[in-house]
């Protein structure tokens, strides 16, 4: 299985998990949550394979690959699994004044339009 085939099923598992999710006042913050739980899977994927020292997977043998990819699906599945649920049972906790998340997000987009040095962001 290719790097491209294991995106693509890591993203259909995503929308999945994401269809089995409620629709509320919450969902974008949900849907956010699983996004970033799908990019630090991503990053966890890439200190395992330094971590244990293993071959680029893209120069792995087509068999070794077949393994690696099943088992990278299987971690991303169950990360998302795992945030999508603790996101699920804690939503409904009390909230924060709205006053509150007001004045936290006009000091992220105050400091956001400071010196911030202007990079393109990566991509997959």
């Amino acid at each position: 299985m290719t790097e491209e085939k294991l995106k693509k099923l890591v993203s259909l598992m995503v929308e999945r998990k994401i269809l089995l999710l409620k629709e509320g006042a919450k969902f974008q913050a949900i849907r956010s949550l699983t996004i970033q739980a799908q990019q630090a899977a991503l990053k966890f994927e890439d200190s395992m394979v330094d971590s244990l020292d293993l071959v680029d997977p893209d120069e792995m043998p087509d068999e070794e690959q077949q393994i690696y990819s099943q088992a990278m699906a299987d971690m991303h599945s169950k990360v998302i699994e795992a945030v999508v649920h603790a996101a699920e049972v804690v939503k409904n906790l009390k909230t924060k004044p709205n006053e509150e998340k007001d004045s936290k997000k006009s000091e992220k987009n105050s400091a956001a339009s400071g010196d911030t040095v202007r990079k393109p962001l990566p991509t997959l």
